[in-house]
């Protein structure tokens, strides 16, 4: 039996791939390319089209964008995405609406110390690209 996958099914794995690249280009401080790759994941994904953890898009960009130093910017995205989730742990972490976040905070973004809970977003791109 032959499985053929819906519209919807390939756009996300399109977007999933892309996603995947910037944040390739965060990790190895391409933060130009970075936007450019989430910016192109945001206006290609309908958030109630795939189930999936929307949020994660807009802090990403919204990490790029401070490491680029557009602080108001990054906070705009941090806000969108605790729109999309109100408990998404980047978001929560760097949201201040009322300052700015520092470049060289000793609080900054590690990924690596991150453990990603059973069945979150990050755990299935990762085990769909193994």
């Amino acid at each position: 039996m032959v499985y053929n996958k819906s519209t919807t099914e390939i756009k996300l794995e399109q977007n999933m791939v892309m996603f995947l690249q910037g944040k390739k280009y965060f990790d190895i401080e391409n933060y130009d390319k970075a936007i450019e790759c989430f910016r192109t994941v945001i206006k290609h994904l309908d958030p109630e089209e795939a189930n999936i953890n929307y949020s994660v898009f807009h802090s990403y960009l919204a990490m790029a964008m401070d490491k680029k130093g557009w602080k108001s910017y990054a906070q705009s995205e941090f806000q969108k995405a605790l729109k999309y989730n109100p408990n998404d742990f980047i978001a929560l972490k760097f949201y201040n609406p009322n300052e700015s976040i520092t470049k060289n905070s000793t609080d900054s973004f590690n990924e690596s110390s991150i453990t990603p809970q059973k069945g979150s977003f990050l755990t299935k791109i990762k085990a769909f690209f193994q």
